[in-house]
């Protein structure tokens, strides 16, 4: 709500601020993806979600790379704790 790119009908609501009230956040992003033509949501990620995107990522580069699937487990495992 506090990113200026907000709609400012988000932005300015008083009940949304009630419900959830100003808090940092790690990731605000824009999705356009699979949206009707013209619209934009705004998504937000924690820092769990975003460990386990990085988490998924080396796993799935660690296979790629012909790793064993132990050794892509303990990559994504690696990149989860970093």
């Amino acid at each position: 709500m506090a990113d200026k790119r907000a709609p400012d009908n988000i932005r300015k609501d008083d009940e949304l601020k009630k419900e959830f009230p100003p808090a940092p956040l790690v990731e605000l992003f824009h999705a356009t993806e699979g949206t009707p033509i013209g619209s934009v949501f705004l998504h937000w990620r924690s820092p769990k979600m975003i460990a386990r995107e990085k988490a998924w990522d080396a796993f799935h580069s660690a296979l790629a790379s012909d790793a064993s699937i132990e050794q892509a487990r303990e990559e994504g495992r690696r990149a989860f704790r970093s």
